[in-house]
């Protein structure tokens, strides 16, 4: 795409009378030629009109398939003009024919002349013609035409460039209110560049650094974009463009299903990128399409679920096609092939129950064909495929296996996911893996167990689960800590329920059941509870004594409290530590060595 704007104005006043139109004057007259802003000076010699060459570049650059000519004289009213054009490759003659009458009425003439598609370079025109005759040049340049489009808070801006310079190293700065770029050509031309932005990008007071200097620019606006205009000199240059009122993060919309939309798929298509779904408890028989960057919260996986209507189609319940989707709170069944495919990078499936429990069965439950997800704290169950990877870089942990035939099929080895969240976090429960628990630690060779078991949980080489759970993994919503939501994970070989978290009493209590061996709980809860609530000490108590064994670990995030008991059922609860506490505690160890040594003495004199 390229264009010349060329315009020559040539200002003739012929203010002879009767013979002197047909004959001029040996007196020079004077003539004006028009470029721009400026006069050029132009007499007769010879009785003929010599016009100074032009050399024109286009004052604005709009790009064309074509170079237009505009040729502007004036001529008594009398006159008549024709034109007619020849184009032999570089060369162009244009050629003017001026019949001249008698008044003396001045008349003006415009002639627009298209010459098609020569490439760039200079150029050389002949207009001939009675009393006109003239040679001009002409520049055909290159437009570079772009349009850039920046994602600033995950909504896309076009900005567009159109110069006779390469553009490259686009970049918007949102913290110094920013567009930059680099312009660069060989040196000796002069360069442009027209930046169209919208004001909903950048607006208000505009500054221009080329090279980090100060610089003229022009500017036309309109309500939803500004135009800036400058020119400078070629070689390679940097270019800075400041405002002074830049994009502000959008608030993002909460969508409520049924309330307001009375289906998911309805509330999807509303929203924008950013957006939240709210969805109440009920049963939703809808297929899902998710084709923005959205949040979606069931109430619960217990009273919140996506029915995907089974059948005999390839019919999935959840299909993702954004990146940044969300969905957590739901159980999700029925898709018949798959439950929830996920196509796109960088979302997260939480707290969901995944299952196929259909009339027909599910194949796989979830399906990674992006990067980057995580999938973490959903109970995946009765499926085929558990999850079936076909990228690289998914992060699956804290999750419940359960009866799948197969827990997690990797398509390609090569496809290395991250099955576990490190030490002292931990990985997935595993149906099936018999592990054993005797050690632990990040390598687990040290004395004492800790709810993770001590042999690795292998898919192949590439995907390995270090920190495989000794139990399923339960999540109970803690409430907002300082502007931040908790919840509390536990992992128990025992039934948990009736969880509660008392700020007022300072406690945190459950029950465990089961029926008969030794029983375990590890407790994970955030430190952000564990010092607003206990200033970092707590005591854990099994129906108001000491568990049989404890034992505790710290990461930066969280603190984990792993103890025992004989089952049956028991009240668990976690309370500030106090010197009454330590007292017992004090007192029970004491009690249990006496009634140790006492058994010995006994047996000493038995013996």
């Amino acid at each position: 795409m390229y264009r010349i704007r060329v315009s020559c104005f040539l200002l003739a006043f012929l203010l002879v009378m009767g013979s002197r139109l047909l004959c001029m004057s040996d007196d020079p007259e004077t003539l004006y030629a028009m470029d721009g802003e400026s006069q050029v000076d132009t007499v007769y010699i010879d009785g003929r009109v010599s016009v100074p060459e032009v050399t024109v570049v286009p004052e604005q650059p709009y790009p064309s398939q074509e170079v237009f000519v505009i040729i502007s004289f004036y001529t008594s009213s009398s006159a008549s003009v024709e034109y007619s054009l020849t184009q032999n490759e570089s060369a162009f003659d244009i050629y003017v024919i001026v019949n001249i009458g008698i008044l003396p009425v001045v008349r003006h003439h415009i002639l627009n002349v298209s010459l098609g598609q020569p490439a760039i370079g200079s150029y050389e025109a002949n207009i001939r013609g009675l009393y006109y005759p003239r040679t001009f040049n002409f520049v055909v340049d290159y437009v570079h035409s772009i349009n850039h489009v920046a994602e600033v808070y995950e909504y896309p801006f076009v900005i567009t460039t159109e110069s006779n310079s390469t553009v490259s190293a686009f970049a918007v700065d949102p913290d110094k209110k920013q567009i930059g770029f680099n312009v660069s050509r060989e040196d000796g031309i002069q360069g442009y560049c027209n930046v169209t932005i919208p004001k909903l990008l950048l607006d208000g007071v505009f500054s221009l650094l080329i090279d980090e200097t100060p610089e003229e620019y022009a500017m036309v606006q309109n309500s939803t974009h500004s135009s800036l205009y400058f020119t400078y000199s070629h070689s390679a240059r940097t270019i800075n463009i400041n405002g002074t009122v830049f994009a502000e993060p959008p608030l993002p919309k909460i969508f409520r299903v049924p309330d307001v939309n009375p289906t998911i798929q309805q509330a999807i298509s509303t929203a924008n990128s950013g957006d939240t779904i709210r969805v109440k408890a009920g049963t939703y028989y809808e297929n899902l399409l998710v084709d923005r960057s959205v949040s979606i919260i069931g109430e619960g996986q217990a009273t919140t679920v996506i029915d995907g209507g089974e059948s005999w189609d390839w019919v999935r319940a959840v299909v993702i096609v954004a990146p940044n989707v969300s969905i957590s709170g739901f159980t999700i069944e029925r898709g018949r092939w798959e439950d929830v495919v996920v196509g796109a990078s960088n979302c997260r499936i939480t707290h969901n129950k995944i299952t196929g429990n259909g009339m027909f069965g599910v194949w796989n439950g979830i399906v990674l064909y992006g990067d980057g997800a995580i999938v973490s704290d959903n109970n995946i169950i009765q499926n085929e495929i558990g999850i079936r990877v076909e990228n690289y870089n998914n992060t699956i942990y804290h999750n419940n296996f359960i009866s799948n035939q197969i827990h997690v099929e990797i398509w390609v080895s090569l496809y290395n996911s991250f099955l576990d969240n490190g030490y002292p976090s931990g990985g997935n429960y595993w149906s099936g893996h018999a592990g054993i628990d005797i050690y632990s630690g990040p390598f687990q060779n040290e004395t004492g167990s800790d709810g993770i078991a001590d042999d690795k949980y292998t898919i192949d080489s590439n995907n390995i689960d270090n920190y495989p759970l000794m139990a399923p993994i339960s999540t109970f919503d803690a409430g907002t800590w300082n502007n931040t939501s908790c919840n509390v994970q536990i992992v128990s070989n025992s039934t948990v329920s009736d969880f509660r978290l008392n700020e007022t009493e300072e406690t945190i209590e459950f029950t465990v059941t089961g029926e008969t061996g030794l029983g375990f709980s590890r407790v994970t809860i955030p430190n952000l509870i564990i010092q607003d609530l206990w200033q970092n000490d707590c005591a854990v108590l099994v129906d108001n004594q000491l568990p049989l064994e404890i034992r505790n670990w710290t990461d930066p995030e969280n603190t984990y409290l792993y103890f025992t008991y004989q089952h049956s059922q028991h009240q668990i609860t976690i309370i500030p530590e106090s010197p009454s506490i330590t007292l017992m505690i004090t007192a029970l160890t004491l009690a249990a060595a006496t009634a140790t040594l006492l058994k010995h003495k006994k047996r000493s004199l038995s013996a």
